[in-house]
């Protein structure tokens, strides 16, 4: 029988733990990420196959674009986003408060320009037309092709367009070259197209990277870890040649094998050690302070870079 002291001692202790006086955290919340086609993503896809993690603990959500996956970060559907290092500056302009804690990949010929056969260089494009996305990379990429051949914006015309418009516009001849990406490269190239400019003249300038929300990424980082842990597996697997690991990608990408080898051959996926290296020298921010200072100069950006929070290479 309980005595009324010790009674009212429960009641109070319940009341309190009910207020939160514990200090017992519930269940990190479902980790939601944003991703488009590319196969510098698809090793994230090949982790969630390989189920890595439990399906309600980390939900990938594919949006066409990247412009759509960086619209559900802003209104807060998704708290992560796989995209280009540019835009991950766009975003911190904007002041939305996110954070790199792993790098994808390093593009070394997997952004290009693509063109119809009467165009034989970049020096050509003037007057011509050029297909290209809403939002940075696309812009960046066509710029510097330009300024390497002293050019500018100035001396073509741009059209942007989605990127399911870019490849109907090549085939009917009212665009002259498209600034594009996998799969959309191989698919232009089947259509007679030929590169006549890649990111292989611009090394180290564009890089994928996972980045996070800082709301989430303060209060839950071990399932952020949790995705990275899985993520160098899928690219271990990839690594060694897994034959069901790239038979996967391919088909998600409607690649073939060889199509699927050849846009891999235009990427570098650092591995966990490069990774560390790479968030946690000086090195990366001074190329991303490069970046962002080769974007004012092309008027993307404006505001002074900001480097305080931008890489976490903590959760390696």
């Amino acid at each position: 029988m309980i005595g009324g002291a010790s009674l009212g001692r429960c009641l109070l202790l319940f009341g309190w733990l009910l207020l939160g006086g514990c200090s017992f955290d519930p269940a990190p919340p479902q980790l939601r990420i944003a991703t488009n086609i590319w196969p510098g993503y698809e090793p994230i896809h090949l982790a969630q196959h390989l189920q890595q993690w439990p399906d309600d603990q980390v939900r990938l959500f594919e949006y066409p674009t990247a412009a759509e996956g960086l619209r559900a970060l802003r209104n807060r559907s998704v708290d992560a986003i796989a995209i280009t290092m540019d835009e991950v500056l766009l975003l911190r302009e904007t002041g939305i408060p996110v954070s790199v804690v792993l790098v994808l990949d390093i593009s070394a010929g997997g952004d290009v320009i693509v063109a119809a056969p009467s165009i034989t260089s970049v020096t050509a494009l003037r007057g011509k037309t050029v297909a290209l996305e809403e939002g940075a990379l696309a812009s960046y990429v066509l710029s510097r092709a330009l300024s390497l051949h002293n050019m500018t914006l100035d001396d073509v015309t741009l059209r942007r367009v989605g990127n399911d418009e870019k490849r109907l516009l090549f085939q009917q001849g009212e665009v002259d070259a498209v600034v594009t990406y996998e799969p959309l490269r191989t698919l232009l190239l089947r259509d007679q197209g030929h590169e006549i400019f890649s990111s292989r003249q611009i090394p180290d300038e564009i890089m994928d990277a996972l980045v996070v929300h800082e709301a989430y990424l303060t209060r839950y980082p071990q399932r952020v870890r949790e995705v990275i842990d899985g993520w160098f597996i899928a690219i271990e697997q990839l690594r060694q040649g897994d034959a069901a690991a790239l038979r996967f990608i391919a088909e998600r990408m409607r690649f073939s094998q060889s199509e699927l080898a050849i846009a891999y051959r235009g990427l570098r996926l650092p591995d966990r050690q490069q990774n560390r290296q790479l968030l946690q020298q000086q090195k990366l921010i001074d190329a991303v302070e490069h970046l962002h200072r080769l974007m004012r100069d092309i008027g993307l950006l404006s505001a002074p870079f900001n480097g305080a929070n931008l890489l976490v290479g903590d959760l390696l």
